[in-house]
């Protein structure tokens, strides 16, 4: 299930040395090394300081904001390496600061009443306000992922996000729904590993308990990518294809592989 970390660590950490003590962790992003950076996390938690200097640094350079963040408007990226790890702040807003006319849409941008999953694990910290409730789920992560697809969700916790408590979300297994905004503004921290290869995110019918809708799949970039190079590329990429086609861990990329192929050359593969 999610772990919630007990500790009371008092001392503070600067975001540059929580960034540093990362990035000399274990080349791989596991679990145990997220775990033993939950310490770490409360400890930049209590630092009551170093976002508002983010955010200042932000806002003075507001014309070229935040150009490396490819998340939602709701994140804040503030460091990370490229394939190994990465750290952002989330804002939540309340009930009374949702737009009036847009409300459905920020409902929809904040994963309120929508329960989903992670492709990635990742552990998280309230840093300011109360948090958001949010209610975790567990499900096999083997499931065959597509929509429509029976599932079985069973209800480990109810829990509010509140500040300096640390949580690890593990990918493809906890399952929460944020049931209401928060009581009032409110910001986590996280440090996220990056996304299982060949993985994919989903919305959930928590009534019916299927699966609603695919919410982010790693593999679609590279579906392009291969689509593309099979239309666009000389020979010289058909081995490449081939390997993709042959032993690539997901079974989307390995079949958009074979249609590239098919492509080039549909006497020798033809279309799946």
């Amino acid at each position: 299930m999610a772990i919630t970390f007990g500790g009371d660590e008092k001392g503070e950490i600067e975001l540059r040395d929580f960034l540093e003590l990362v990035d000399k962790s274990n080349d791989v992003m596991s679990r145990d090394v997220l775990i033993s950076h939950a310490g770490h996390l409360r400890m930049l938690s209590n630092n009551r300081q170093f976002l508002a200097n983010v955010i200042i640094g932000e806002l003075k350079n507001i014309y070229d904001f935040q150009p490396k963040n490819n998340y939602t408007a709701q994140t804040i990226m503030l460091g990370g390496v490229a394939g190994k790890f990465y750290v952002r702040a989330n804002v939540w807003l309340p009930a009374r600061l949702l737009h009036p006319v847009n409300y459905e849409s920020e409902k929809r941008l904040y994963s309120f009443e929508r329960g989903h999953d992670h492709n990635f694990e990742f552990i998280t910290a309230g840093y300011l306000g109360n948090g958001y409730e949010t209610h975790i789920y567990d499900y096999d992560g083997n499931c065959e992922g597509y929509v429509g697809e029976k599932v079985e969700l069973k209800l480990l916790e109810r829990t509010v996000l509140h500040q300096h408590k640390v949580m690890l979300y593990r990918a493809s297994r906890d399952v929460h729904i944020q049931k209401m905004p928060a009581d009032d503004f409110s910001i986590s921290l996280n440090l996220l590993a990056p996304p299982i290869p060949g993985s994919k995110q989903y919305i959930f019918d928590l009534e019916s308990q299927r699966i609603a809708s695919i919410l982010r799949a790693n593999y679609i970039g590279q579906s392009w990518l291969i689509e593309a190079a099979g239309y666009l590329c000389n020979d010289d990429i058909s081995d490449v294809l081939a390997s993709i086609a042959g032993r690539h861990c997901s079974a989307e990329t390995r079949r958009a592989a074979q249609r590239a192929l098919a492509v080039r050359y549909p006497d020798l593969f033809p279309e799946r």
